[in-house]
Formats: C-alpha cells, sequence, structure tokens
C-alpha cells in the first residue's frame, strides 16, 4: 500500500471586476465577495493524476491551507462551495474571469465551507472524483466559490503553488492512498499530511 503525494500544477484566482484580467503566479489565492458589488473572486486549482499503473485507489483527499482571513461578517449559510469542473482546458498564466470554465460534475458541490480560520489545514474527501478522473484523462480541476445565495462578506487567502517565505511547499495537493490489485485493503479516515507541523482540523465529505 501507498499514499501518492501530488501537488498541484495549475492554480489561480479569477477576478469578477477585472474579467480579463489573470492573476495567476500570486503567492495566495484570493476567495472573495462583497454583497451589493461585483467583486467576486473564486479559485481554481488543477492536478495531473498519476499512481502505479492497475492501482486500486482506496482513499484520495484534496488539501488546502488557509493563511489569512479577513472581513467575515453577516454570515448565514453555507458560505464557500467546492466544484469539480467537466474541463481542464485552463492554465495559471492564462484563466480569467471571462474564460475560465463554467461546467461541473453533478452533484455540483463536493464540500461546503460555513467559515474559515486563520492558519487552518483543511481537507476534503474526493476519492470518488479521483476515481472517475483516472479512468478519464488523468487530471482533475477544482472551483472554490462564495455561495452567491448569501449576505457574506468575506476575503480568504489560500497559499498558492507559487508561495515563497517562511515556510514553502504550502500549496494545495493530493494525497491518494492505493494498492496493487490482490494486496492491501481499504483504509478509513485520514491520509497522513505531508506539511510537517500543520494538523488537519476539519475534513469535509468524509
Amino acid at each position: 500500500m501507498s499514499v501518492t503525494y501530488i501537488q498541484c500544477s495549475d492554480d489561480a484566482h479569477v477576478a469578477q471586476d477585472q474579467p480579463n484580467t489573470h492573476f495567476g503566479y500570486e503567492p495566495w489565492l484570493d476567495l472573495r465577495t462583497w454583497p451589493g458589488s461585483p467583486d467576486f473572486r473564486n479559485v481554481w486549482w488543477k492536478f495531473y493524476l498519476s499512481i502505479g499503473a492497475g492501482d486500486i485507489i482506496d482513499n484520495a483527499m484534496f488539501n488546502f491551507l488557509v493563511f489569512c482571513t479577513e472581513h467575515w461578517a453577516n454570515y448565514s449559510g453555507r458560505g464557500a462551495i467546492l466544484k469539480r469542473c467537466t474541463s481542464d482546458n485552463w492554465s495559471t498564466g492564462s484563466i480569467t474571469w471571462n474564460n475560465a470554465p463554467n461546467t461541473y460534475v453533478l452533484p455540483h458541490i463536493l464540500a461546503e465551507f460555513p467559515e474559515f480560520q486563520f492558519g487552518e489545514f483543511l481537507q476534503v474527501d474526493v476519492t470518488a472524483d479521483v476515481i472517475a478522473e483516472i479512468a478519464d484523462n488523468n487530471i482533475i480541476s477544482f472551483r472554490m466559490e462564495i455561495d452567491a445565495e448569501y449576505d457574506t462578506s468575506v476575503d480568504v487567502h489560500i497559499a498558492a503553488k507559487d508561495y515563497t517565505g517562511p515556510r514553502d511547499n504550502l500549496a494545495a495537493y493530493l494525497a491518494i492512498t492505493h494498492h496493487a490489485p490482490g494486496y492491501g485493503h481499504k483504509i478509513h479516515g485520514v491520509t497522513p499530511s505531508k506539511v510537517s507541523g500543520v494538523t488537519p482540523v476539519r475534513i469535509y465529505g468524509a
């Protein structure tokens, strides 16, 4: 049995008020909305999937780190939501609000995040989604956005792959537990974290 860690190949945020501007290569991903103004910012991640040929996937967890939260007010409902996209035709250096893919795998919502805390390390169970994409084209993309149904003011910074600082390698990653046919068994629960000193505090979608 093995655990394969895959860091995102591409990540970015896009801005409604700057619809033709790309924000790739920023040190953080900005998830934001202000009620009453066109200032939604959504976050995107892409992963190229690779495990042992013919291996069976037991568990796949999407992991990301929140390192700044501001202006969370008027909270009501589920806040942020995570979706899996049907198209992977985007990149860090070119994605914008206007050209971002806008179709999603049903059911649309993989996880709901009522709130975020500073320094919080979060995991989402995406086992079924990873299995489906390995059977398809070995690429998976996720989008996170603020649920527009709720009167929520939020500005959240999530560690990006281009972040550099006292602790590098804080970008989102997948942890995939797998085994060769005829060996191992299914693991239930949390896969190990590769981020030293950061403890998963909440798990979604399990």
